[in-house]
């Protein structure tokens, strides 16, 4: 894993002894018009990365962190195909493939995903539906995954609503399982509603941290829900390196991010 981060100053807001000594230390030219300055350091650069962060801390150290819009500072993980495979479970995010139609977020009476028939196309191997966590898969798709005896995996019917030229010939199905992960050591819950509770990852990389002895007692599995409900409602996905391995093998696209696993 490697990190791109980058600072924004508010030209405005920041005091100018720091707003020069950050443009001078960045190298950046000076712009009477500009408002912000913008810094940045592409994943791998690690001397650009450290020149982020000096200026961060120097706003942290002038209180700015207290002051609204003063600056901006953005931390995010880049991974690559080895990160995924180092890791021993992964979690499922938005699929480059989203369903985002006005209807497509619809459960009917029976609790089915409704999906417009319009958006239902038989290309569609894999999707999430935005903005929720629900994955839905072809029925060709279903049958690759059903090929390997995943545990803890199960399929519900998906409704499609209307007609189109472009509906696949066979149904849709929703991802599911029959398993529960325990809770996460670094989640956080930030609703007040007993009844629909919501959660955030309490990690600057937003990366779940779980103890290996809590997944042990859970036993072997391949695909389960977090505890936690990152929506009110709406639990994630984390799934094994079993199953992945196997969705590479069959060319089945997933958008996934490392599982951290703390002894203990």
């Amino acid at each position: 894993m490697k990190l791109y981060r980058s600072i924004d100053l508010n030209r405005k807001i920041c005091p100018p002894d720091l707003y020069e000594a950050a443009r001078r230390m960045s190298l950046k030219p000076d712009d009477p018009e500009s408002i912000n300055l913008h810094v940045e350091a592409k994943a791998g650069d690690d001397e650009g990365g450290l020149l982020v962060q000096r200026i961060a801390a120097m706003c942290k150290e002038e209180g700015l962190d207290k002051v609204r819009g003063a600056y901006s500072y953005h931390v995010s993980p880049v991974y690559d195909r080895s990160d995924f495979e180092a890791a021993p479970l992964l979690r499922l995010v938005g699929q480059k493939k989203m369903f985002k139609g006005i209807d497509s977020n619809q459960r009917d009476q029976r609790g089915r995903i409704v999906l417009p028939a319009t958006e239902a196309k038989a290309s569609i191997k894999i999707a999430s539906i935005f903005p929720e966590s629900w994955i839905v898969v072809s029925s060709a798709t279903r049958r690759l995954l059903e090929s390997s005896d995943l545990i803890g995996m199960k399929f519900e019917e998906v409704a499609i609503k209307g007609q189109s030229i472009h509906l696949a010939p066979e149904p849709f199905w929703e991802l599911r399982s029959t398993l529960t992960l325990p809770r996460m050591l670094n989640s956080r819950e930030v609703t007040t509603n007993p009844e629909l509770p919501a959660y955030v990852i309490n990690d600057p990389l937003v990366e779940p941290h779980y103890r290996e002895s809590d997944i042990r007692e859970l036993g072997a599995f391949d695909i389960a829900y977090t505890w936690e409900n990152f929506r009110p409602g709406k639990p994630e996905f984390v799934i094994s390196q079993r199953f992945y391995q196997h969705c590479l093998k069959h060319k089945i696209p997933l958008e996934v991010r490392p599982v951290r696993i703390d002894p203990g």
